[in-house]
C-alpha cells in the first residue's frame, strides 16, 4: 500500500473521530473546522507536501488547512498556559523526545507578543536506536561477532524480544537512577556461542572489559 494512503486513512480516522463526538454534543458542520497538522521542524519541504496531499486525500479541503512546524505549534500552546514567567523576555524550550532521535528548541517571548527562535532545532541520535546499538556492541564485544551473528541470522524473534526489553527497560531510567537493570536475554545466543566456542558467556563475561559490571543468569542479563 502507498505511504500517502497510510498517512491519509490516519488522518480520516482522526478527523472523523473529533467530528463525529463533536456533532453529537454541538450543531457544528464540517467547513467550521480550520485543521492544522504540525511535522517536525526537519522536514523538507517536499515532505511537508506530502502531508498536505494525504490530509486533503482523506477529506480536508485545502482552505481550511494549515501545515506548522512542531516548535512553532508548542510555542503557541505555551503562550496560552498560565504561567508567570512567560511574560515579556521569558523564555521556555520545547523539547521532544522521539524513536529515533530527541530534538530542542528554545524560544523567547517577545514585546509584541511574538516568539523567537533562541535557539534553532537541535537534534540527535539519543532515542532508542541508539540505545539498541549500543547494547548490541557491548553483546558483540562479549561473544564475539561471529556468535551474534548467528544468532540474528537464526533467532530473528529472540532479537526482536531481546531489544523490545532493552527499549522497555531504557523508557523506565531516570537521570538520577543508580540501580542494577535486568535484561533478559534469549538462551539462544547462550547455545550458539558454547556451539562455537565451547566456552559459557559467564566465562566470556569474565575474560572481558564488563567483568564484575555485567551479571548473566539463566534467561536474564543483569547490569
Amino acid at each position: 500500500m502507498p505511504a500517502i494512503e497510510v498517512f491519509s486513512m490516519a488522518i480520516r480516522y482522526l478527523k472523523d473521530d473529533l467530528l463525529d463526538t463533536l456533532k453529537s454534543r454541538l450543531d457544528l458542520r464540517e467547513n467550521d473546522f480550520h485543521w492544522v497538522l504540525p511535522v517536525p521542524a526537519t522536514w523538507t519541504v517536499s515532505a511537508k507536501e506530502f502531508l498536505r496531499e494525504a490530509a486533503i486525500k482523506a477529506g480536508i479541503e485545502g482552505a481550511n488547512l494549515i501545515i506548522v512546524l512542531e516548535p512553532d505549534a508548542a510555542a503557541a500552546h505555551c503562550q496560552l498556559l498560565p504561567l508567570d514567567d512567560l511574560s515579556c523576555g521569558g523564555r521556555f524550550d520545547d523539547d521532544r523526545y522521539m524513536d529515533s532521535t530527541a530534538v530542542f528548541t528554545v524560544h523567547e517571548r517577545q514585546p509584541n507578543g511574538t516568539i523567537k527562535h533562541v535557539q534553532n532545532v537541535s537534534s540527535g541520535p539519543w532515542g532508542i536506536p541508539k540505545v539498541n546499538e549500543v547494547f548490541t556492541q557491548m553483546i558483540i564485544n562479549i561473544v564475539g561477532d561471529l556468535t551474534f551473528k548467528q544468532f540474528c541470522c537464526k533467532y530473528k524473534c529472540d532479537l526482536a524480544y531481546m531489544l523490545r526489553d532493552v527499549e522497555a527497560k531504557t523508557n523506565k531510567i531516570r537521570i538520577n537512577d543508580n540501580h542494577t537493570i535486568a535484561i533478559r536475554v534469549p538462551y539462544a545466543l547462550e547455545e550458539v556461542y558454547q556451539k562455537i566456542t565451547g566456552k559459557t558467556v559467564q566465562e566470556a563475561i569474565e575474560q572481558s572489559t564488563y567483568k564484575g559490571k555485567i551479571h548473566w543468569m539463566a534467561e536474564k542479563n543483569v547490569f
